[in-house]
């Protein structure tokens, strides 16, 4: 079949390249345009168009998709199928109804739980031990088209959202295929709606939501560190400097270190070359950091090279 591909983020990859090496054709990739970034301001491409290029597949970067413009040259393209995964964009008609056999979302939660942009943050802040990847049809709502194909994985205990995004991108591609396999066999096939009762939504991450409240329990702190590594990052404040906080465990061992710095959250504590923190019912340990203006260094590297003294702790800044 021949395919518009739609993608911007690390999630879209896996999926972009397990669609080109299949007996379908990619006629075009639709990203996002890339925004000036960094102290320089400069315009870094995305994943996606760069892998695209790589690949040698036209490549499109309209400011607004929903243009009249941009529907004139898709139609030019004689798409079948449209696939979307993580594109940041909301599509609107008549693109949506321009491939005849559907306008496919990749999307990496078990619909109708956290619609919208950031559900793998969403799901390990909150804890859930299950999510996965669905495929459906898309419609005018977010994210609430019938659904085609679903799988669900389990999460680890201490997985970040690095290393779920690229698992779940990797099923994703593995079910994108699958899904464009079914269609062209068996179109129209047989899809089931959203259970409305059951939905839930997963905003975007908001800046002010990644900084550390150590007054909280150390498994919604433990959570929040993982969902936001490596970025945006969870983070703290240490002696005036702002500290990245990227990958912690919460300690199965009964501690035997003196309490120390326990009267105050968010109190360091180091013990036996590892690294811990007093939070609002216990302790949590660190396993990386990144100090700001620094690389990401181990919580030994931090012990050695900060000469911690009893009364030392992160800071939060309201």
């Amino acid at each position: 079949m021949r395919i518009v591909f739609w993608g911007s983020a690390e999630f879209s990859v896996p999926i972009l390249e397990q669609i080109y090496f299949s007996t379908h054709k990619i006629v075009c990739v639709v990203t996002s345009k890339e925004k000036p970034s960094g102290r320089g301001l400069k315009i870094k491409p995305n994943a996606v168009y760069e892998k695209a290029t790589q690949l040698g597949i036209k490549t499109i970067a309209p400011a607004n998709p929903n243009t009249e413009e941009v529907y004139k040259f898709l139609a030019t393209l004689e798409p079948e199928v449209c696939v979307l995964a993580s594109y940041g964009y909301i599509i609107k008609e008549p693109i949506l109804s321009l491939p005849p056999k559907g306008f496919i979302n990749v999307h990496p939660s078990l619909l109708p739980k956290y619609r919208g942009p950031a559900p793998i943050q969403r799901v390990l802040i909150n804890g859930e031990k299950v999510t996965g990847v669905t495929t459906f049809f898309m419609n005018a709502g977010i994210d609430s088209g019938n659904i085609i194909l679903q799988k669900a994985v389990e999460i680890g205990l201490d997985e970040t959202y690095d290393e779920l995004r690229d698992r779940l991108a990797k099923l994703g591609a593995e079910l994108a295929l699958e899904t464009l396999e079914l269609i062209d066999k068996n179109f129209p096939i047989i899809t089931r709606a959203q259970n409305e009762c059951e939905k839930s939504y997963a905003p975007k991450i908001k800046k002010e939501e990644c900084q550390i409240s150590w007054e909280r329990s150390k498994f919604e702190i433990h959570n929040l560190i993982r969902g936001l590594s490596r970025e945006p990052g969870a983070f703290t404040y240490f002696r005036g400097r702002r500290v990245k906080i990227l990958k912690t465990r919460v300690p199965e061992d009964l501690l035997s270190f003196p309490a120390k710095n326990t009267n105050q959250y968010g109190g360091i504590i180091p013990h036996n070359k590892r690294l811990f923190v007093s939070t609002q019912d216990s302790y949590l340990e660190i396993l990386s950091l990144q100090v700001e203006g620094g690389k990401v260094i181990s919580a030994l590297d931090f012990i050695n090279g900060q000469r911690l003294t009893p009364e030392d702790y992160f800071e939060y800044r309201a």
